[in-house]
């Protein structure tokens, strides 16, 4: 603004965005709220609770991961306990095959011997439990 310029005078009465209004016109800078040194340390405040904030989400963090770690550990654990029961196989098929086979001739031989007639489960039940 130019220097012979008159001042633009504010009423009291006047609200606060006329007042800044004029005192812009009139070239007067508006009023410091914080002094430089203010404004640093709550910058070095933010900038520290920021970094407080990192640390404890990255501890948190770690803490997760070391129980995911545990559970993993223990499901794997449980698996292979899992795994080590008894398999049916074919081999196994074929075994029992064969003692339910050798079970059956024995039970023939004996039919053929003995008087009257006993059950195939019976006569297993009887010698075999």
């Amino acid at each position: 603004m130019p220097a012979d310029a008159p001042q633009v005078l504010a009423d009291p009465a006047d609200s606060l965005a006329v007042q800044l209004a004029i005192a812009r016109a009139n070239g007067v800078p508006r009023k410091r709220q914080h002094t430089a040194e203010q404004i640093q340390v709550s910058v070095a405040l933010a900038a520290t609770k920021r970094m407080n904030t990192c640390a404890e989400k990255a501890e948190t963090l770690r803490i997760k991961a070391a129980a995911k770690a545990g559970k993993d550990m223990l499901k794997h654990a449980k698996l292979a306990a899992a795994a080590s029961r008894f398999m049916w196989t074919e081999t196994a098929s074929l075994e029992i095959l064969a003692f339910v086979k050798m079970i059956k001739d024995e039970h023939n031989e004996l039919s053929l011997r003995q008087p009257g007639f006993t059950t195939l489960p019976k006569y297993f039940l009887q010698n075999n439990a």
